[in-house]
C-alpha cells in the first residue's frame, strides 16, 4: 500500500511535465484532433453533402458541350524534289525537309483562318440562330425550330447580334418583341407576310409541323454578323498533328448541340477540299487565261492574211488572168480554200477532244463526269456521245450508291457497276481509236486538196510576177504561222484542262466526323467526385483549422503541457437531468440550465461528480502531508480556490469540495472572499449576503450573525456581504488574520472562494496565506495561456502545494488521461471498478429500445474512433 501510495504522490508531484524540445510530431495532440474530428462530422457531413448538391445544380444548369472530330493524311509535296533540288538537312517530322513540318503548320492556320470560317459559314447558313427559352438555360433548336427567317434586312446594324423574342400566339401568326433603350417593342404579324419597321424587315414562316411548339411557345432568334460567326468558329475548333510523321491532323469542334458540332466538321472537311483544288488550280486558271488571249489574237491574224490573200488574188487583173487562164475561177478557187481551212480547224478540235477522253480513262484520279461532259460537247459523232451519255449515268449512280452503302455491308451491286463503267470505258476506247484514224484520214485529205487549190493560183513561170510572187508567198508564210501557232496554243489549253480535271484535294478522310452521343464536359462522374473531393477537403481544413485555432483547454494532455503544476483530478460536467434525491429511485423532475453555481453533491452521492471529489479529497492528502492530513481533528487546513478568469467554476468546486468533505464528519466552513462578485450565498438554498466577510472583518457584524447554515449537517458558509471599496486592503489588514484564526478554532476545514487571480490580486494574498492553495481550469473555457499563471504564481510568487483541478471535462471526450479511468490518476475513483459495480448512478432501464440501439451504435462508433 505504502508503495502505491507514493507511485501516486510521484505522479502527482511530476504533475504535466513539460519537454522544453519537442518536434512537430510529438506535439501533435492525437486525443484532441480524434476529438475534433468526431465533433465535426455533422459539419463535414452537411459540407460534403452541400458541395455534392452544389455539383448537381452545376450539372443541371449547365449546357453539356459535345465534341465532335475528323482525322486527315495530307499528302503535301515537296516543291524543292519537284524542281529537281535535293534537300540538305533531315527532318523529324517527314521525309528529309526541314520546311515540311512547317508546310503542316500552314496548313493548320490555313484551317483555322478567316477566310475558311467564313466560307464554313456560308456553307451552312449560319446567318440565323434559333434557341428556345427555359427557366434557366436556353437551348439552341439548330434544324429543329418550328419556324424559319426566310428572309432579312437589317436597317439598324446594332440589331446584329441581338435577341430578338418571338411568342407563336397560334399557327397563323405570332409576336416579336425586344428591348430598345430600356422600352419593350412588339410587333404581331402573320407567318408568311414581312414585317417591315424602320430597324429591320422579316418575312418569317411556320414549318410544316406545327405541333412541334404546342409544349413551346416562346422562343428568340439571333441575327448573327459575319465577325461573330467568324469568332465563334475559330473559338470553338482547334486543329492538331496526330502524327507528324504519316502527316495526320485532326479537326475537332465542340458546341452544346451534337448535330451542329459533327455538321460544322464535316463543313470544314468540304471547304477545305474545294480551298485546296482551288488553291492548286489557280496557276491552271492563269494559264488557260493567257492561252485564251494569245488564241484570239492568233485567230485574229489568222483572219487577217486569209483576208489579204483574198485581196491578192483579187487585185489581180481579171482580165489578163481570164485571157491566159480561161480555165480558172479565182473566186472559186478561194471560197474552196476558206471552207478546207474551217474543216481543218474543226477536225483537230475533235481530234483533241478524243485525246483528252483516252487521257481521261487512263488516269485513275480524273473527274471521268465532268471531262466526259465538257468534251461530249463538241464531238458529232454520234456512236459516242451515246456511250459518253450512257457512263456518265453509270457513274452518277455509283456517286449516289456510295453515299448510301455504309462500312460493312453487302457492296455487290457497286461492284456491278464497276464492271458496267469498265465496259463503257473500253467501248469509247476502241471509238475514240477509230475516230482519231478516221479524223487523221479526212484531215490528210484536206491539207492535199488545199495544196491543190493553192498551186491552181500560182503564175506560170514565163508569166508570173516575181514582186507579186514574193508577197503572196509573205502573206502566205504568215498565214501558216499563226495557224500553227494557234492549234499549239489550243494543244496547250487541253493539256492544262486535263491535268485540271485531275487535281484531287491532296489529303484523305482518314475519319470522317461524327454524331457525338455524350458530351465531353462537363464530365458528371468527375464533377461529383469534384464536389465530393472538395466537401472532404474543406472539411479537413475545417479540422485544421480548428486545431490551430484551437487556444483553449479540453483534455488532460492540453493541460499538463500547459502547466508544470500538479493535478489533484478532474471534475466532469455537471448535467441536471441525470441527477436523483438520494435512496430514491424515483426521477427528479428536469432541472433548467444551472445559472449560477450550486451544491449538487448531496443531491446523488453515487454521481459521477461525486466520485471525481473524493478522488480530489484524497489527493489532498498527498499535498498536505500524513502529519498535516485535513482527516486529524487537530489538524486545521485551510483551502483556497481560485481561477484565471470569472466562469471557469471556482465557486463550484469550492461548495462542492466543501459538501464531499464534510461527509466525513469534518466541520468545514465555505468562506467567500470574492467580494467584488459574490456567488457562495446564491450556492447553498436559503443563504443571504446582508452580511459576510467584508462586515467581519471591520466588526459590523458578528460571527454568530455571519455564519449561515446548509442542507449539509457539517457545513457552513460566510456569504461576501456587501460590496466594500477596498477588498484587497480588507485582506491586508491584521483583522482578517484574526478571523481566520478564530474560525480554525471552531471548523476542521475552511475553503476560501478567492477572486481571479487573472483578474485582481486578491486571490493571490490569500493563496500565500493557506494550507493547499487550488487552481481551477475548466475544460472547452480556460485559456491554454492560463499555465503560464499558474507557472508564474508558483516561481514569482512562491505559492507552495498548489494544486489544479480540471473542471467541466465532457465525459465522453477523449480527456480521460493515461488509462487510469475516467477520472485522471484513477486511485480513489472507485478503485478501476467503473459503472457496473454500484460507484455511480446506476443505468435508466426505463428508456425505449430505439434509444438503447441508438446509444449502442454511438458507443461502437466511439470506441471505432478511440474515443471510449
Amino acid at each position: 500500500m505504502a508503495n502505491e501510495l507514493n507511485s501516486i504522490a510521484e505522479l502527482l508531484l511530476r504533475g504535466g511535465k513539460r519537454e522544453e524540445e519537442q518536434s512537430f510530431i510529438e506535439s501533435l495532440d492525437l486525443d484532441k484532433i480524434r476529438e475534433i474530428t468526431f465533433t465535426s462530422i455533422p459539419y463535414i457531413i452537411f459540407i460534403i453533402f452541400l458541395s455534392i448538391t452544389v455539383s448537381y445544380l452545376v450539372l443541371r444548369y449547365t449546357k453539356p458541350i459535345y465534341e465532335s472530330s475528323s482525322e486527315l493524311k495530307l499528302s503535301i509535296k515537296n516543291e524543292k524534289v519537284l524542281a529537281g533540288i535535293s534537300g540538305q538537312g533531315v527532318s523529324p517530322f517527314g521525309s528529309g525537309d526541314k520546311n515540311e513540318f512547317a508546310n503542316l503548320q500552314g496548313e493548320l492556320e490555313f484551317i483555322k483562318s478567316e477566310v475558311m470560317c467564313d466560307a464554313v459559314s456560308q456553307r451552312m447558313n449560319l446567318n440565323v440562330s434559333y434557341f428556345a427559352k427555359g427557366n434557366i438555360i436556353d437551348n439552341e433548336l439548330y434544324t429543329l425550330t418550328p419556324f424559319e427567317v426566310t428572309y432579312y434586312n437589317i436597317k439598324n446594324t446594332s440589331f446584329y447580334d441581338f435577341p430578338i423574342s418571338l411568342f407563336i400566339l397560334n399557327e397563323k401568326s405570332y409576336e416579336i418583341s425586344y428591348l430598345q433603350e430600356s422600352k419593350r417593342i412588339t410587333h404581331r404579324s402573320n407567318f408568311g407576310k414581312k414585317i417591315i419597321t424602320p430597324d429591320f424587315e422579316f418575312i418569317i414562316k411556320l414549318k410544316p409541323k406545327p405541333r412541334a411548339y404546342q409544349e413551346h411557345k416562346d422562343f428568340y432568334f439571333i441575327i448573327n454578323s459575319r465577325l461573330a460567326l467568324i469568332n465563334y468558329l475559330r473559338r470553338n475548333i482547334s486543329v492538331g498533328i496526330t502524327n507528324p510523321n504519316a502527316r495526320i491532323i485532326q479537326i475537332v469542334f465542340r458546341d452544346s448541340n451534337p448535330f451542329k458540332t459533327r455538321d460544322i466538321v464535316n463543313a470544314f472537311d468540304s471547304v477545305y477540299m474545294v480551298k485546296s483544288v482551288e488553291e492548286k488550280n489557280q496557276s491552271n486558271i492563269q494559264q488557260i487565261r493567257f492561252i485564251d488571249k494569245q488564241m484570239k489574237t492568233y485567230e485574229d491574224s489568222i483572219i487577217f492574211y486569209e483576208t489579204q490573200l483574198q485581196n491578192f488574188f483579187a487585185d489581180i487583173k481579171l482580165a489578163e488572168q481570164k485571157k491566159k487562164h480561161n480555165d480558172i475561177d479565182i473566186d472559186n478557187i478561194a471560197q474552196k480554200l476558206e471552207e478546207l481551212t474551217s474543216k481543218r480547224i474543226e477536225l483537230n478540235k475533235q481530234l483533241a477532244f478524243l485525246k483528252q477522253i483516252e487521257d481521261a480513262l487512263q488516269n485513275k484520279n480524273a473527274d471521268l463526269k465532268e471531262i466526259l461532259t465538257s468534251a461530249s460537247a463538241s464531238l458529232n459523232q454520234q456512236a459516242i456521245l451515246t456511250y459518253l451519255t450512257q457512263i456518265r449515268q453509270l457513274i452518277q449512280e455509283k456517286e449516289i450508291l456510295l453515299l448510301k452503302v455504309k462500312k460493312g455491308s453487302d457492296a455487290s451491286y457497286l461492284k456491278q457497276l464497276d464492271k458496267q463503267i469498265a465496259v463503257v470505258q473500253d467501248e469509247i476506247k476502241e471509238i475514240a481509236t477509230l475516230g482519231k484514224k478516221d479524223l487523221y484520214k479526212q484531215l490528210t485529205d484536206i491539207q492535199a486538196k488545199i495544196a491543190q487549190l493553192e498551186e491552181k493560183l500560182i503564175l506560170p513561170a514565163n508569166e508570173k510576177d516575181t514582186k507579186k510572187e514574193r508577197e503572196y508567198n509573205r502573206i502566205k508564210r504568215k498565214r501558216e504561222s499563226y495557224e500553227k501557232l494557234y492549234e499549239m496554243y489550243y494543244n496547250r489549253k487541253l493539256e492544262i484542262q486535263i491535268a485540271e480535271a485531275g487535281i484531287v484535294p491532296e489529303f484523305i478522310i482518314l475519319s470522317p466526323a461524327f454524331l457525338p452521343k455524350a458530351p465531353v464536359s462537363p464530365k458528371k462522374f468527375l464533377f461529383y467526385m469534384v464536389g465530393l473531393g472538395g466537401g472532404t477537403f474543406i472539411g479537413l481544413l475545417i479540422i485544421v483549422v480548428k486545431y490551430l485555432m484551437h487556444n483553449t483547454i479540453t483534455n488532460l494532455k492540453e493541460l499538463e503541457k500547459s502547466t508544470s503544476a500538479p493535478i489533484l483530478g478532474m471534475i466532469p460536467e455537471y448535467k441536471p437531468n441525470r441527477h436523483r434525491r438520494s435512496g430514491s429511485e424515483e426521477k427528479q423532475k428536469p432541472e433548467p440550465p444551472m445559472t449560477y453555481s450550486r451544491l449538487v453533491v448531496h443531491k446523488n452521492p453515487r454521481s459521477q461528480i461525486n466520485e471525481s471529489l473524493r478522488a480530489i479529497r484524497t489527493n489532498l492528502e498527498f499535498m498536505v502531508g500524513k502529519e498535516h492530513s485535513i482527516h486529524k481533528r487537530k489538524s486545521k487546513t485551510v483551502i483556497s480556490v481560485t481561477s484565471t478568469i470569472s466562469g471557469e467554476g471556482k465557486t463550484f468546486v469550492a461548495v462542492n469540495l466543501g459538501g464531499i468533505i464534510a461527509s466525513t464528519e469534518l466541520k468545514v466552513l465555505v468562506l467567500d472572499l470574492d467580494m467584488r462578485k459574490p456567488k457562495v450565498h446564491l450556492a447553498f438554498e436559503g443563504g443571504h449576503n446582508e452580511c459576510g466577510a467584508s462586515t467581519l472583518i471591520i466588526g459590523k457584524s458578528t460571527l454568530e450573525e455571519s455564519i449561515q447554515h446548509t442542507e449539509i449537517n457539517n457545513l457552513k458558509f460566510i456569504a461576501a456581504g456587501p460590496p466594500p471599496p477596498n477588498p484587497v486592503e480588507l485582506i491586508m489588514r491584521q483583522d482578517f488574520d484574526e478571523l481566520l484564526a478564530q474560525l480554525k478554532s471552531i471548523y476542521d476545514v475552511i475553503i476560501i472562494d478567492t477572486p481571479p487571480v487573472g483578474l485582481v490580486t486578491d486571490g493571490v494574498v490569500i493563496m500565500k496565506k493557506v494550507d493547499i492553495p487550488i487552481y481551477v481550469t475548466r475544460s472547452h473555457y480556460s485559456k491554454k495561456v492560463f499555465g503560464k499563471n499558474i507557472d508564474r504564481l508558483v516561481q514569482h510568487h512562491d505559492i507552495r502545494n498548489l494544486g489544479v483541478i480540471f473542471n467541466a471535462f465532457k465525459v465522453h471526450s477523449a480527456a480521460y488521461g493515461y488509462g487510469y479511468g475516467y477520472y485522471g490518476y484513477g486511485y480513489g475513483y472507485g478503485y478501476g471498478y467503473g459503472y457496473g459495480y454500484g460507484y455511480y448512478e446506476e443505468t435508466d432501464n426505463s428508456k425505449s429500445t430505439v434509444k438503447r440501439k441508438t446509444g449502442k451504435w454511438i458507443r461502437k462508433t466511439k470506441k471505432f474512433l478511440g474515443l471510449d
